[in-house]
C-alpha cells in the first residue's frame, strides 16, 4: 500500500536521530506544532522517468516527498537537512533530487520558500489475479458500409 512507503520514508528519516521529530505533514503544519521538526510531505505519485513496460501483474510507481526542516536557529535546521541529505545519498532505496520546487508550491502551502530536498521512493503495486481481465477471444470488428 502507498501508506507503507510513506511510513518507511518516515521511519528512515526518524532513525537518523537528529533530535527533531519527523512528521508526515505539510511544512506549515509541522512548523506550527514544534519548535524544531522535519516535515515529510508527499508531493506526487507518478510513473518513473525511465521507460516502463506495463506488466499484467503490477505497476511501478515513483513517490516524491518534499523534505524540509525547521528549528529556532536556522543553522540547526540546515544541519538536519545535511544529515538527511547524506543518509539518502548513501541509501540505495531512495533517489535524491536537489532541484528546488517551483514558487507556486510554496504559495500553495502558504510557506515562504526554504531549503529542502526531494526524496524519490519506488513502489511496486501488485494486482490480484481476479483484478486482471485478460482477453481470451479474437477481436472482431464489424463495419457497416453504405455504398
Amino acid at each position: 500500500m502507498l501508506g507503507d512507503t510513506s511510513r518507511e520514508v518516515l521511519e528512515f528519516i526518524a532513525s537518523l536521530d537528529s533530535g527533531a521529530p519527523a512528521l508526515l505533514v505539510p511544512p506549515a503544519s509541522g512548523f506550527a506544532s514544534e519548535d524544531r521538526c522535519i516535515s515529510i510531505y508527499l508531493l506526487e505519485i507518478k510513473l518513473p522517468t525511465s521507460p516502463v513496460t506495463r506488466a499484467l501483474k503490477g505497476l511501478s510507481i515513483s513517490m516524491r516527498y518534499l523534505v524540509t526542516t525547521f528549528a529556532e536557529e536556522e543553522a540547526v535546521a540546515h544541519d538536519f537537512l545535511e544529515e538527511i541529505l547524506k543518509a539518502v545519498w548513501l541509501n540505495k532505496d531512495y533517489q535524491l533530487e536537489l532541484v528546488p520546487p517551483p514558487e507556486s508550491l510554496w504559495l500553495a502551502l502558504d510557506v515562504p520558500p526554504r531549503p529542502c530536498i526531494i526524496i524519490e521512493a519506488y513502489r511496486e503495486i501488485s494486482f490480484a489475479e481476479d483484478e486482471i481481465q485478460v482477453v481470451t477471444k479474437d477481436l472482431i470488428l464489424e463495419q457497416n458500409l453504405k455504398v
